[in-house]
């Protein structure tokens, strides 16, 4: 849990009513935290900070990003000659495994 000064705490009643006045006085590195019920909840804070925050703080990559990010790793392959490989080691299993069967 985030440690937030008492000052900075605000419900969200109160936060609904006194909004305007909130964001007029934000300065750049100001927040508040809300809360509801007790339990922070949400947060008001400047747009400056809001940046400072996102360049600090880098984005979790997605399962797309990380597939695309190894990508670069395949670049020494001969795709095609393992595309070979592949089939051929399947036609050498079903030819080897036909004797198995019954023909009847």
């Amino acid at each position: 849990m985030v440690d937030v000064s008492l000052n900075k705490l605000i419900s969200i009643s109160e936060a609904r009513t006194r909004m305007s006045t909130l964001v007029a006085n934000l300065n750049k590195e100001d927040y508040f935290v809300i809360t509801k019920t007790g339990d922070p909840t949400a947060a008001l804070i400047s747009i400056p900070l809001l940046e400072e925050l996102l360049i600090k703080m880098p984005l979790k990559e997605s399962k797309g990003d990380l597939f695309l990010n190894s990508a670069g790793m395949w670049k020494d392959v001969d795709v095609k000659r393992m595309i070979k490989r592949i089939y051929r080691a399947r036609e050498d299993r079903s030819s080897s495994k036909k004797f198995l069967v019954n023909t009847k």
